[in-house]
Parts: structure tokens; C-alpha cells; sequence
């Protein structure tokens, strides 16, 4: 069997336990990946990846993305998706998240707009938190 079809360890803070991957498909779907395991870094050799600044739930949402290319739960972690994706080089899943941001702010302001957007009326509830992203 080819090398490359083994299973890689994805450790994750949280400390909640591992999550599977398969070594070939994780550097197909990111160039981040794919830089870790062409050269003779420490995940090539020892087959795994340590990440720290993940939560569990949003790897494996991120994960998912890379197998199925479907972001599940994008409603309450799209923020920390969106943030994993630019890391992650995950320019598909960038797209996602950033088209729920702008249907939520669209239908946010369209709302505003309709119940009078007078000075002494508070914003809608629902805008992402501020964050910062190049690209």
C-alpha cells in the first residue's frame, strides 16, 4: 500500500481527544498542509499535526469542509471559521463564511431600515464581532 494513505493525528488544545485525517487529502485542500508534509518537517516525519489554537468543535467543522466541502453549524462559528480558512489557506471555506456574513448583515440592516433607523435607536443585534483580515 502507498505510503501516503496513512492516518494523521490532529491534536487540538482542548485536549478532547484526536481527530483522524487522512496524510493525502489534508495537503490536497490546503497549501498550508501541503508545505508541512513536502518538506521534511516534523508533521511528515512523525505523521502528526499539533494544533493549539483551535477549538475542537471548529476543527472539526474545518475538517469536515476539507473532506466535504460543506461547512456545517456556519450559523454560530462562521467568525472562527473564517479566521481558521485564511490560516488554513482554505479559500473555498473563506467564501462561505464571508457570504453568511453578508447575508446576515444584509438582512440585519434591511430589518433596521424597515423599523425606522432613527438616531435613538440601537443598531441591529447581529453584526459579527470587529475583526481584521487581509487578503
Amino acid at each position: 500500500m502507498n505510503e501516503g494513505f496513512g492516518n494523521l493525528s490532529v491534536n487540538e488544545k482542548c485536549s478532547v481527544g484526536e481527530l483522524k485525517a487522512h496524510k493525502l487529502t489534508l495537503p490536497a485542500r490546503s497549501d498550508v498542509f501541503a508545505v508541512m508534509f513536502e518538506h521534511e518537517m516534523e508533521e511528515s516525519k512523525l505523521n502528526r499535526v499539533i494544533i493549539t489554537d483551535i477549538d475542537h468543535e471548529v476543527l472539526n467543522a474545518m475538517l469536515n469542509f476539507m473532506y466535504m466541502g460543506k461547512a456545517p453549524n456556519l450559523n454560530k462559528m462562521a467568525q472562527c471559521l473564517l479566521a481558521d480558512a485564511h490560516e488554513y489557506a482554505l479559500e473555498g471555506l473563506k467564501v462561505i463564511c464571508c457570504n453568511k456574513f453578508e447575508y446576515h448583515v444584509i438582512e440585519s440592516l434591511l430589518i433596521w431600515i424597515k423599523t425606522g433607523n432613527s438616531t435613538s435607536q440601537r443598531s441591529p443585534q447581529w453584526f459579527p464581532q470587529p475583526f481584521s483580515l487581509s487578503f
